[in-house]
């Protein structure tokens, strides 16, 4: 079945999906490996990035500092923090943006990989990956959730002008909604499921990047 990273509970260690209920003596988060039931997972590039900071207030406990000082007294060094930065350069509108970017990378896309990683350390079924990047015209971001009218193929419902505040691209959606489907009919969206042994950096798809990465 299809699965939104939302569902993604961490990446300690892996637990077999059956009927059994889980050990109450589970300590830390775990990821269910579903045995034989391929998986296909997909986040957006911007994830949380302004939800974060909107609902918590952080923007002001910032007090004036540069992301990449707020990076560096987390404990991440001033090399990898610039970095990271450098990385990102369509978050140019706040420096709270770059650390949201870097919630969203600790709360969606690393345990998507470590969720990978554990699947298939447990000898599950493929795990395939992907990443929805079209960026809403609106704020020049790709959110949380932007990526579901485009698996369903539903853009012309009325509520998708309030969510993607923009005319949004049918064929990124065909594209999308039709791997989705190949994926339920056949198990196999169309591309090499992960795989650490081999090259990583191929095992995924990127949907409507703009800039073409």
């Amino acid at each position: 079945v299809p699965a939104d990273q939302d569902e993604v509970p961490g990446t300690g260690r892996a637990v077999a999906c059956g009927l059994a209920a889980l050990p109450e003596d589970l300590d830390g988060p775990v990821v269910v490996t579903s045995g034989d039931v391929p998986l296909l997972a997909m986040s957006t590039t911007h994830e949380f990035i302004g939800a974060a900071f909107g609902l918590f207030g952080l923007v002001e406990e910032l007090g004036g500092r540069t992301a990449v000082e707020v990076m560096e007294e987390a404990g991440l060094g001033a090399g990898p923090a610039a970095d990271y930065v450098a990385a990102h350069p369509e978050l140019g509108g706040g420096e709270h943006l770059y650390l949201g970017a870097l919630i969203s990378d600790a709360m969606f896309h690393i345990p998507l990989l470590g969720w990978a990683r554990a699947r298939e350390r447990a000898g599950s079924a493929g795990t395939w990956l992907s990443r929805f990047a079209w960026e809403s015209p609106a704020t020049g971001l790709s959110t949380h959730c932007l990526d579901l009218p485009f698996a369903f193929d539903c853009l012309a419902h009325p509520y998708c002008d309030h969510t993607l505040r923009a005319v949004p691209p049918q064929s990124l959606a065909d594209a999308v909604h039709g791997d989705w489907t190949r994926f339920i009919l056949t198990g196999d969206p169309g591309w090499r499921p992960w795989d650490s042994r081999g090259d990583s950096r191929g095992s995924g798809r990127i949907y409507g990047d703009p800039r073409g990465a």
